[in-house]
């Protein structure tokens, strides 16, 4: 906004530009896991060409960035080696500013790693799940702390915009249809 850009656009491109860029992490995560090539590239096609997927991005919503930050932090965390895995933290942290849930995301990629990857003992598991969760939860935490600082709600902008409440107004649901406030 500062540089003058028109901010819906610029969040336009940036969540189809996301869905490009998921396309290849689809690729990688479904080759590694089936170890076939036709069907990872049957699978990144696919999700490139699902329609919901690019009508929400074009409509301004954060799906797409939001789908391809998961699914690159489910990439990274399947990395071969911890010192790899502590780069979870950057698609996390996208992930968990762009929408509520991301961190939600980081907990439970973080509990799967430390419980499923049998070749480690648990002790190890837990320290090299933990050298990216901690430096996770610090940063989201400086980061929550300066949004409801900066906004004076916690909930992300997008939260508030697509329920058309206020921030800091109380809702009521009434009535079978769940209209009323």
């Amino acid at each position: 906004l500062r540089l003058g850009l028109p901010a819906l656009w610029v969040l336009k491109l940036a969540n189809m530009l996301a869905i490009v860029a998921l396309c290849p992490i689809v690729y990688a995560l479904a080759h590694r896991t089936l170890g076939d090539k036709l069907w990872a590239s049957a699978a990144a096609l696919f999700v490139g060409l699902h329609p919901p997927l690019w009508y929400w991005a074009a409509s301004g919503l954060e799906t797409g960035f939001y789908t391809c930050a998961v699914y690159w932090a489910v990439l990274q965390a399947h990395a071969a080696t911890p010192a790899s895995r502590r780069w979870t933290i950057l698609p996390l942290l996208l992930a968990a500013t762009s929408r509520f849930e991301g961190p939600v995301v980081a907990v439970a990629l973080g509990l799967g790693l430390a419980t499923a990857d049998v070749m480690w003992p648990p002790r190890q598991r837990v320290r090299d799940a933990l050298a990216w969760a901690v430096p996770f939860a610090v940063l989201y935490a400086l980061y929550f702390a300066w949004r409801l600082d900066y906004f004076g709600y916690p909930m992300p902008n997008s939260a508030y915009y697509k329920s058309d409440v206020e921030p800091g107004e109380v809702v009521a649901i009434v009535g079978p249809t769940g209209a009323g406030k």
